[in-house]
């Protein structure tokens, strides 16, 4: 018992033993002469802590769902729809616009065209990683080109385009670094493909590694994702 219980008269040591110890450590003090809570008050206190608790449990839940349904998403979703090909590489991207989707960058690589003046069939890319702008930040998007296994439109030379797999996070990487659930996601991928279909590190690129181009950016992190600084562009 402390010297200040033992101050206390015995009946208010007996009603501070009735205490529910859920409510703020401030109530559970010694009382030195204060104004007095009466029990409506109590149950007010405990019913706002209740409250809050509910509000910040919710809040946890729902940051955890925005998480896991990306950097949780299952790898089945990745599978080929059909027979894979022989894929040979990776080559990572960056769109270097600060907003992009899978349906807005289908939109725009609709417009061009290749070097025998034919209509590109849509999205170049594999797979795009979002950013929180124009899709949930991490969120990872398998294309038309990799469910049916076709080759890409995104290396600008013929070999690189049938034989590797390319991958964009949305983002202009010579401006800011990808975020944190981008750079995730993005290791996830990367795992998964090099598995299912055994590459080595060393048949991982960027774009700026086998075409003459800033892609993916000066702050593309290649030490974290990659295990190496950049390279100069390869010999194609």
């Amino acid at each position: 018992m402390t010297h200040a219980q033992a101050s206390l008269p015995a009946a208010r040591l007996t009603e501070r033993t009735n205490f529910d110890y859920s409510l703020p450590p401030a109530y559970l003090q010694p009382d030195t002469g204060g104004p007095k809570l009466g029990r409506g008050e109590f149950r007010l206190i405990r019913h706002v802590a209740s409250c809050l608790s509910a509000l910040i449990a919710a809040s946890l839940a729902i940051s955890y769902l925005s998480v896991a349904s990306f950097s949780e998403e299952p790898t089945t979703a990745w599978e080929p729809k059909g027979k894979s090909r022989v894929w040979k590489a990776v080559v990572f991207h960056h769109s270097a616009t600060t907003t992009g989707s899978v349906s807005s960058i289908d939109q725009s690589h609709k417009q061009r065209k290749d070097s025998q003046g034919r209509p590109w069939l849509g999205i170049g890319y594999h797979f795009i990683i979002g950013n929180g702008q124009g899709m949930a930040d991490g969120q990872i998007e398998a294309t038309f080109r990799w469910h049916q296994q076709l080759s890409g439109a995104h290396a600008g030379e013929t070999r690189w385009n049938a034989e590797s797999i390319g991958i964009c996070l949305i983002g202009n990487f010579d401006e800011q670094p990808p975020t944190a659930r981008q750079l995730a996601a993005a290791k996830k991928l990367l795992a998964w493909i090099t598995t299912q279909y055994h590459l080595t590190p060393q048949q991982i690129w960027v774009h700026g590694e086998i075409k003459a181009t800033e892609c993916p950016g000066k702050k593309f992190p290649y030490q974290e994702l990659l295990g190496r600084p950049r390279h100069a562009v390869a010999n194609s």
